[in-house]
């Protein structure tokens, strides 16, 4: 006759084994990454060689922090991700602007290294050429889950793209536009919708220009269900930012940023704190 034992780990055995594969398989599979969407402008307003607008979308319950200025290994300027440590978007005391978004392909796993962080530790570069280098070394020893970064200083810009497989593309353009995929995907309804409302515009001027890359930011026409402006039940738009680079960074220069949806929070100017960046 089988010992009690015995047939308490023949039951248990088969329960532990599945109990390991779910766990392994929500670790892959769980928080599906959210998606963003970003304006880049290269010499399009006078006097500002760069500006960037970027939503950002999320798990609302996701806790952050507004921009703060850092001074460590690089003076900087972005908000922070208080869950992981590391921030999507920023600008450093060389005027190079580092932004990062959600890919939407491949595998999601949630314990592989937070892409926030290298978000964080590009900004500590010179230059976006530098910032290529690093992002070349980093992803041959690091595995991250899928990611589109866009780093631009005020004479080159660039997209890297990781997932399935990795490319970075140098951008050459004046305006770029990046949803879930690739940058300037015209496939995806966020693009063809940024697209369209960024070439009814008069981006010559910066005043001008802000307020309406406010509105675009605030858009809500939706395309194959999706939006600008992103309202779900648990997640959506929680943040969006626009970052102008002057010729004579800092000076003039501008980091605005609404702490909720743009439809529903002002832009507040941080603008201060690229002066005290310099100091």
């Amino acid at each position: 006759m089988a010992s009690v034992e015995g047939n308490l780990l023949d039951w248990a055995s088969p329960l532990w084994n599945w109990a390991s594969n779910a766990g392994a398989f929500i670790n892959r599979t769980r928080f599906r990454p959210r998606m963003c969407t970003l304006v880049l402008l290269r010499r399009v307003v006078e006097g500002y060689p760069l500006v960037l607008l970027m939503n950002r979308d999320e798990a609302y319950e996701r806790p952050s922090q507004p921009p703060v200025l850092s001074k460590n290994d690089r003076s900087m300027v972005a908000p922070e991700d208080r869950r992981a440590g590391g921030t999507w978007i920023g600008v450093n005391d060389m005027g190079l602007v580092v932004a990062i978004s959600n890919r939407h392909e491949g595998e999601f796993d949630s314990t592989r290294r937070s892409r926030g962080l290298l978000c964080r530790e590009a900004l500590k570069q010179s230059s976006a050429l530098e910032v290529k280098d690093l992002v070349e070394e980093e992803l041959a020893q690091v595995q991250y889950n899928p990611f589109n970064l866009i780093y631009a200083d005020r004479g080159r810009a660039f997209a890297t793209h990781y997932g399935e497989e990795t490319k970075t593309l140098e951008l050459e353009g004046d305006v770029h536009i990046l949803a879930n995929l690739d940058v300037d995907d015209e496939s995806q309804p966020r693009v063809q919708r940024a697209k369209e409302i960024v070439a009814e515009l008069d981006l010559t001027e910066v005043d001008s220009a802000v307020q309406e890359l406010e509105k675009l930011a605030a858009d809500h026409e939706e395309v194959k269900g999706q939006s600008i402006c992103l309202h779900r039940d648990s997640a959506g738009t929680v943040s969006s930012t626009i970052i102008a680079v002057s010729d004579g960074f800092p000076a003039g220069s501008l980091f605005l940023y609404s702490p909720q949806s743009p439809c529903q929070s002002e832009y507040v100017d941080y603008s201060a704190l690229l002066d005290e960046m310099m100091q």
